[in-house]
Order: structure tokens, then sequence, then C-alpha cells
């Protein structure tokens, strides 16, 4: 309703209108103007009218007289109101932060996994169009154009242009003969006869086509075959040529990666070709893997990853710990020393949150593309930290909003600042809290400041301080009135994070500025405001004293082209010759200063800076890291209801057994499948993986290798999975329907952190691991285990010229004269065969006829099709 002078008032009258007559019904009166109207979720009849000052009714829209009364009390005013999908319970928010819950129940019910309904859609009616031998073309009909069609234009105007002239072989121009204006050259057998190479490229195409690498089994026949030279020198993707000097073109290290997938699977894709860095990289092909980015960010500031990895260490069990995950996964990328690694637990972990659902920080592919993962980004960065934070308090009991123990990361990490709101009736109010992300605020471009926009610093001390006026409720005086608002800092951290916050055309003007960006700033407190400053402003104000210097240590990056965009970061580390690196996803390189800080071009946007402290070294020392415990190791844990100890076959470790680098542990595990795989048949019938299936851990079995309890397994772990399984591949796992689920499973169930745990305890504490086929296994549970620690025995027993590994099966039946995996696989079984075929090679080796042997193996093995006999149950018993 308006009314003068300009102003919008609410109506005092409720409309309500019949869906299935269309038509209106008796309208239902509230004077108090309704601001919210909700529906009860379970009496269709039933409304909740609602106003700002907190007067609700409760109305049957049938009989408009059956109205009952209520009143909530408020200081300001209610900004939203909700009810809950069961109906137990009213949720009121004001403008101070508060919410009201309201039930007439003392214990309301809640739907923690609710949905909305889903519509179907609206159906398009197309006219039928009958179509006979004596029907006109005419019937169908036409688009409208202005401009001639390509089918009335004259023959003599259409022509083929034919492909363009094929590329040659370098080796073939070098050593090519001139007879006359005639050249010919040696065939030198790199392609068959009559055939030649052509590389097409699509000049529309701002990111450009890639030739991926070759496979790695392409790579050993090649070896063996003598196409390849033994020692040649790899080729890596960094020492290819770019044209990254054409303006319109993106460079190719800034392309979004794929991954090929061949036969053999993800292991025998050369991950190596696009990294010569000591730091590993991060896979794609996993749900939410746009947080690679900011994961490998969070991996080079010391005051995160040395809390998360001492976490994942210490004698915290909560499922659902980020902060655990992360110390997982920091120390694989810690352990990889350059190898690929993934962040299937992290991603996993996150994807199940509420918090991060609620957020919208979870897609996955049957979601619509982002279009921009900018925004996307910065909201996992706060809410990231913030989760972290709560997680590094390790009381998970308490409520970390009344709790006044500060985390160790906001100790590192945090802002401590307090908002002061101002009134004119002069009432003030102030508010402590913690930030761990400024969010940039860009000042308006005038046209008297186009010719000088406003430098980094000036706008991040604004940032900083954030005075900002808004029309809100003053509980002093009780009316809507102009509020300032203004934060005080009162420390420096460790590490500043910025979100940049560039989404407009405006804001993107201040970066594409030259030399914008600064590489260090500097923060100091003046007349109870931070100022910042940046070149060489910072050396007049060194001498001063009381400056906090900060350099800058990497940033996130979106890069955008048509409708696809993802994220690369840029990290600095001192300790190399070239000290910034570029991280997008699987891809490592370095890349020199002035590509990093350069943003002239459209389609690089920043997304997250952070900024460490030049002396950042002393602050993190007095920070208290939880203490090393391996008592998980030691206590009997299940999650089962129906355990029965009949089917319990291992021994739990006593705390007099030592574990050290000395102890010898024999490892197998089994998986079932959560995703198929995904293929493409082309029309030659050949088969092209596009993704791989997706497995999951679902039971672990570890055995002793030496010691009083030698072939004695300590662990036999199933994993209890909430996720649906699509297929539990009993003939190659032994799981069976049932053993995962915690009300009927009789074995030992655990969560998958409590087994990943225990394994990351046992890789930290320096024991080898025997067992076969065990790269693909840890690859799996996503864990990394030095080379060191892994015997394989899968390589132990491997001939390279026959180009065949060997099955765990076969090499029992021949060297152990036993036959294993008859009905379904076992992990105990297959991990003391394990451990028998390692000492059957120890003692080959100590006799000197190991390579006899091996030779000896493949010949039965050729002989038989590497597989056992097929025997009767009489040569069994």
């Amino acid at each position: 309703m308006w009314v003068f002078p300009e102003q919008y008032l609410l109506d005092p009258l409720v409309k309500v209108f019949d869906v299935r007559t269309l038509r209106p019904l008796v309208p239902v009166p509230f004077p108090g103007g309704p601001a919210y109207v909700r529906m009860h979720p379970k009496m269709s009849a039933t409304a909740f009218v609602v106003s700002q000052n907190g007067l609700f009714h409760v109305v049957d829209v049938g009989n408009t007289a059956d109205v009952q009364l209520r009143h909530a009390s408020t200081n300001t005013y209610f900004s939203s109101f909700c009810v809950s999908h069961s109906g137990d319970a009213l949720a009121l928010s004001d403008a101070d932060g508060g919410v009201q819950l309201w039930s007439q129940k003392r214990v309301p019910h809640f739907s923690e996994f609710s949905g909305s309904l889903e519509w179907p859609d609206a159906s398009v009616h197309v006219p039928n169009v009958r179509i006979h031998s004596d029907t006109p073309l005419n019937v169908i009909g036409m688009p409208y154009y202005r401009e001639e069609l390509l089918s009335f234009w004259p023959s003599h105007l259409v022509y083929d242009v034919g492909k363009v002239s094929h590329i040659l072989d370098q080796d073939a121009l070098s050593n090519m003969k001139m007879v006359d204006f005639v050249g010919y050259s040696i065939y030198n057998g790199n392609m068959r006869r009559n055939q030649a190479r052509y590389y097409t490229r699509d000049k529309g195409d701002g990111i450009q086509n890639l030739i991926a690498p070759k496979f790695h089994s392409e790579k050993a026949k090649e070896l063996v075959s003598g196409d390849m030279k033994k020692n040649s020198a790899p080729l890596y993707f960094e020492d290819e040529d770019s044209d990254s000097a054409e303006p319109f073109i993106i460079p190719k290290f800034y392309k979004l990666l794929e991954i090929k997938y061949s036969k053999f699977g993800v292991e025998d894709f050369d991950f190596g070709y696009y990294n010569n860095t000591p730091f590993s990289g991060l896979e794609i092909h996993i749900e939410n893997s746009y947080c690679n980015s900011l994961i490998q960010l969070y991996y080079f500031i010391p005051s995160i990853r040395e809390l998360a990895i001492a976490h994942s260490v210490s004698s915290c069990v909560q499922e659902k710990c980020l902060l655990c995950e992360m110390g997982f996964l920091f120390k694989m990328l810690s352990d990889a020393n350059g190898q690929n690694c993934q962040a299937t637990n992290f991603l996993r972990v996150l994807s199940i949150l509420p918090q991060a659902m609620s957020l919208g920080l979870i897609i996955n592919e049957s979601m619509e593309k982002k279009s921009s993962f900018s925004s996307l980004i910065q909201a996992l960065n706060r809410f990231l930290l913030e989760k972290l934070s709560d997680e590094s308090l390790n009381t998970h009991s308490l409520n970390p909003l009344h709790s006044t123990i500060i985390s160790p990361l906001a100790e590192t990490n945090g802002i401590f600042s307090k908002t002061i709101t101002f009134c004119d009736c002069g009432a003030n109010s102030v508010r402590d809290s913690i930030v761990f992300v400024i969010d940039f605020i860009y000042p308006k471009i005038t046209s008297e400041k186009k010719s000088s926009l406003a430098s980094f610093s000036l706008i991040l001390g604004v940032s900083i301080n954030r005075e900002m006026q808004n029309r809100a409720w003053c509980p002093n005086c009780h009316q809507f009135r102009f509020l300032s608002t203004r934060r005080t800092v009162s420390n420096f951290p460790c590490y500043l994070n910025i979100n940049a916050m560039a989404y407009t055309q405006d804001h993107w003007k201040y970066w594409s500025s030259k030399s914008w960006l600064p590489t260090k700033i500097g923060l100091s407190h003046h007349l109870g405001k931070v100022v910042c400053f940046q070149g060489k402003d910072i050396d007049k104000k060194i001498g001063n004293g009381g400056l906090t210097i900060y350099n800058l240590k990497g940033l996130v990056v979106e890069i955008s082209f048509k409708n696809e965009s993802h994220l690369v970061s840029f990290i600095h580390e001192l300790k190399y010759k070239t000290s910034w690196f570029l991280f997008n996803d699987f891809l490592v390189m370095s890349v020199p200063e002035d590509h990093v800080l350069n943003f002239s071009k459209a389609w690089k946007v920043p997304a997250i800076l952070i900024y460490e402290k030049i002396d950042y070294s002393e602050d993190l020392e007095k920070i208290s890291l939880p203490p090393f415990d391996t008592s998980v190791l030691y206590k009997d844990y299940s999650v089962s209801l129906k355990r029965d100890m009949q089917f319990i076959r291992h021994q739990i470790l006593t705390e007099t057994e030592k574990l050290d680098n000395n102890t010898v542990i024999g490892l197998d595990a089994e998986f079932v499948s959560m995703q198929k795989e995904e293929i493409n048949v082309r029309s030659d019938g050949t088969r092209c993986i596009v993704r791989p299936s997706k497995l999951l851990l679902a039971r672990v079995s570890a055995v002793r290798g030496n010691g009083e309890l030698e072939n004695v397994p300590f662990i036999d772990d199933y994993i209890v999975l909430n996720e649906p399984i699509i297929d539990y591949l009993t003939e190659f796992s032994g799981i069976k329907h049932g053993d995962l689920d915690p009300i009927t499973s009789k074995y030992t169930l655990v969560p998958l952190k409590i087994a990943y745990k225990k394994l990351r305890l046992l890789v930290t504490l320096g024991c080898k691991f025997v067992g076969h086929g065990l790269q693909k296994d840890f690859r799996i549970i996503n864990i990394h285990v030095p080379k060191n620690q892994v015997i394989d025995t899968v390589n132990l027993f491997y001939l390279e010229s026959r180009q065949r590994k060997l099955s765990l099966r076969f090499l029992a039946w021949y060297l152990l004269q036993d036959y294993i995996q008859q009905d379904s696989h076992d992990s105990i079984e297959d991990a003391r065969t394990a451990l028998l075929l390692y000492k059957k090679y120890n003692e080959f080796k100590e006799q000197g006829i190991f390579e006899e042997k091996l030779k000896e193996i493949y010949d039965l093995g050729k002989k038989y099709g590497y597989k056992p006999p097929i025997i009767t149950e009489e040569k069994i018993h």
C-alpha cells in the first residue's frame, strides 16, 4: 500500500486465495501490519501472521474468528520468522542477532535433513503436426530472417576449402635432401605409411588445448622396445612453449586441467609431468575440489599447518572434525615431497556438515555448474577459519559461544576487536568479537576520482576500521535512528587474511592499475584507529616504532573465460630461488613475481590474499600444541550393537609392544563401490573412461610381522559408512550386506576417522608395511606412506621385461603351496600371505637364487595363464 509522503505501509488485511478454485477467500484482519506469514507444515488451514514488533496471531484461514493471540518481546524489531518442518517450534530473530524459540512441547522435534518439496516442471504443449506425402513443407513454418539463406547461394560460391597442410616431423626436415625443387627424406618409422598428423586448435577459445602426457604403461612399452632411452631426461609441463604473450589468449598453465584414464586406472596417469617442484599438487575429479586452491594456501601458513597436524594425532575422536581431516591432509602433503595427493577425506567430511550445506558451500556434479567461484571460495575461507578455531579448542562438549577460552588459531590468526555502536540519543553499545577475515570495502568511483584511484593501503585501513552508518532500531530511545558503528582493533595477528570482494567492473579497475597490489604493507595504531602504509611510507615510519610489517604470502585467484571458471593459488616461499609458485590443482610450477601481481587481464580476478608478519615465529612459539596421543591403538573401540566375539579374530596391542621403525606389519584393505565408472563408447567401438569408479574403505586388517605374537592380527576394523553403497564387491572384498551397519554387524565396526587415525599413527611411528598392491590401497585410503616404509610384494616379485605383475593368489600357490581366496577375499589372510611371501623373498636373496626363482615363476605362470591350476576338494584336504 502506497501512502503520502511516498512511503510504504503494511496492508492490515492478509489476502487469502484458494488455488484449487482460483478465487479469493475471506481476508484475515491483522491491524499490527503483517510482516511475515507462514503456513503450518502439518495443519493445512492454520497460518501464523507476525508483525515486526512481536505481535503474532495463530489463525484458521477457514474461520477467521478463531484466532490465538501471542506477543514476543524485543528491544529492536524482528527481522525474520520461520516455522520448523515438524511444526513443533517457531523461531523469531531480531536485529540484535538474538533468536527466540517458541514451542508447546518441552522437547520439540526437528527434522535435521529435511528437504524442500520438488514440484514437477510445467509441461509445454506443442501442437501436433501430421505429415503425409501430400503435406506441404510450409505447414511447419520457418523462423523469421532478414538475410538471404545459405541454401539460396549460387553453386559457384560454394566450394570445399580442404584441410590445412600437415605438420612435418622435425627429424624428417633436418635429414631432408633436395633434388631440384623436390625434397625427400628417409622414413623413420615413427608413423604408419600414408598417414600424417594434424594439429587442430579453436582460435575462439582463450584457454589453449593441451596435449596430455603419455601414460606410464606406454612409457614402459617404449622402454622395453627400445624406442625410449632408459636414462633420457624427463619432460615436464613447464618446459613446453607458452603463448602467454598473446593478449587475448589465457596462458596454458592457467588451463582447467583434466585427468586422462587408461585401462589401468588413474595410477597410469603421469602426474609428474605437471610438477617439477618439491611441493605436491591436489587432484581434481572429486566433488567440491574447488577447495584445492584454498587448502594449498592454508598449508603454507605454519600456524594452521602445525596446529592441524598436531591436532590430528591428539586424543580427538570427533568423527566430523575438519581440523583432524585437514591435519591428515597436511601431513600427506608434507610427506609426499612433490607427488600428487588428493583431498578425498577432507572434502567428504566437509560435504556432510550441515553448516556448510546451509551456507551453500557444497556443490556436486548434479547441480548446475557455477559461473563464478570467487564468492564461493571467500565464503568458504570465512567458514573454515571460524570452524577450525572452534575445533582447536578441543572442548566439543562446551558451547563455543559461551566459552571464555581463546583457541590457539585465534591467538595467531584472529583480530581481537570491539564493535562500538553509537546513537544520536547518546546511547552506545560495545560487542567483543574475533575477526579472522577482513572483507574489502571499496569506495565508489566518481568522475572526479577516475584519474586517481585509492591505494591498496587506504582501502585496507578503511576495511579494518569499518566505520558504517545504518538506520536501525535503538533500544534506548525505542525508535528507528541512524546508528553509527566503528571497529577498534587491539592486536595485529601473525597472518592477515583478506577477502578481495572484487565483484564489479569498478572493483576490478583498482586491481588492474599498474603496481596497485603491494608485496609489503605496514600497520600501526593512531588515535584509536588502524592506519595502513605501503611503499616508501613504510621506510619513513619504521624509525618511529609501533609499526607491524607484513609481506604478501599468497593469494587465490579466479581464472574465468566465457561461462566457465576455476581457481588457482600463488604462494611465496623464500627458501627457493624462484620464490613464487603457481598451484593449479595438480600443476605446480614457479612463476615470476610480476606475473603474480599483474591483474591487467579481465580473466584474472583476485579472491583471497594473505599477508604474513615478518617476525611471526616469536608469536608461534608461545602457542601450546596438543600432545601426541597413541591411545587409540590400544583401545578396543566398536559402534556395532550386535558385536559377536566369535567373529573377532584380532588381538589388541598391549602397552608392552613397542612400535618403531623396526616394526613390520602385514596390511591389507577391502573396499566397496560408491559410484560406478562412467564410460564413453566411441563410434569405432573403443571405450574411454571419463570417471573411474568411486571406492571407499570398508575393512582394514593389520597383522604383526615380528615379535612374540607374530602373524597375529591386531587391527581388523570394518568401517561404518553413512553414504549409499552401490556395490559391496563381495567377490573381491568379502563384504556382505549388513556387515557395515551398526545395527546388524557382528564385527568390530568403527568410523572411518578412527581406522584412518590408527594407520596415520603407525606411519608416524615409522612402522614398515608389507602387502600386495599397497600403492592402490593407500591411494583409496587417502594416505601417503614414505617409500622406505612400504614393502610391496607386487614389486618384489616383478620382472620388468615381462611387463606383467603377478597376483597374490598365484604367488601363494607356487611359493607357499597354499590355495587362498577360494570363496572370497579375506584381508587377514591376504596380509598374512604377504608377510610369508616377504620372508620367502629374503630367503631367496640370502641364498642368491632370487633371479633364478623369479624367472621360473614367470615361465610357469605363462604355462598356467598366471592362475593357480583348478583343484578338487580332495586335493585341498
